[in-house]
């Protein structure tokens, strides 16, 4: 499973910036951020025409932010 990091938003807000679940928004709390599989995030990473998401594999941000 996949986190969907957007880096236009963690830039301008100095804040790590998630996509929602069901690409719903964005959120900074990682307790709302949406977990994709791993066809569906390469699916969004690829039509983003700005090249400004991400994907993270969800393992790795919760070692990062200690939630394992």
């Amino acid at each position: 499973m996949y986190y969907l990091l957007d880096l236009e938003r963690t830039l301008k807000m100095n804040v790590p910036t998630f996509w929602k679940y069901n690409r719903k928004g964005y959120t900074t709390d990682i307790g709302e951020a949406g977990m994709y599989f791993e066809e569906d995030a390469k699916s969004i990473v690829k039509s983003d025409i700005e090249g400004k998401t991400i994907m993270v594999e969800c393992e790795v941000v919760n070692r990062i932010l200690d939630r394992v």
